[in-house]
Parts: C-alpha cells; structure tokens; sequence
C-alpha cells in the first residue's frame, strides 16, 4: 500500500508471485504442510523440515501438470454437464478458450430444433 502511495508500486513483471500459481519464487516453502516462509528461514516450525525455495516449489508443481490441456479436459459419460451460455458460436468459442486455459473441459452444442 505504501508504495502504491509513494508512487514505486512494482511492475507487473517485478510483482513476486507473478504466476498462476501465487508461489513467491523469493520465499521459501514447507514441502510437506506448504506454508511459506521468509528466505532467511531454513526448517519449518511446525513440520521441522527442511524448506525448499520458492523455485523449487514452482518447479515441483510445474512438473506435476497434466502434458497437454486436452487430458485433463476430457468429458466423460459419468460428467455432469451445465449449460452455462446459449449464443451464436462465434461469440461462444473465445468463452470455451478461456474455460480450457483454466484446464476446465467444455462442449459446444448447437440448438437441435429445426425451423419451418
């Protein structure tokens, strides 16, 4: 708040934590309860670990994602399926992109009614 008063707030790109996941890569991290500490900090007070740096975590949750988006976004019989937008398609394709950037599957269906 302070340096959005004084005028230094930090850019986006010096922002710490500035991925997806909230992992500051300057703190450090408990690889078994997960709560973060300070960099100077070497063992964690409640699981008395050894802490990993925030690189590491980052890295280590990285490697942990599925390959490709298309399977973790797989829709299966047993799926509930939502209809959460009716439209013409060409609005409703940006909307199922942003869905399977957040890894979240979605179907296009059209209308099955014909007219006349």
């Amino acid at each position: 708040m302070f340096r959005r008063l004084f005028g230094q707030e930090r850019t986006t790109e010096e922002a710490p934590g500035n991925n997806r996941y909230g992992i500051d890569e300057n703190s450090r991290y408990c690889p078994q309860c997960g709560d973060e500490y300070r960099a100077e900090i070497e063992t964690c007070s409640a699981c008395s670990i050894p802490l990993i740096s925030g690189s590491e975590k980052l890295a280590n949750l990285k490697q942990q994602e599925p390959d490709s988006a298309s399977d973790f976004t797989e829709i299966s019989v047993a799926d509930e399926l939502v209809s959460i937008q009716a439209g013409k398609l060409g609005y409703l394709k940006p909307l199922q992109h942003l869905l399977r950037a957040d890894y979240i599957p979605s179907i296009l269906a059209g209308d099955n009614t014909s007219k006349g």
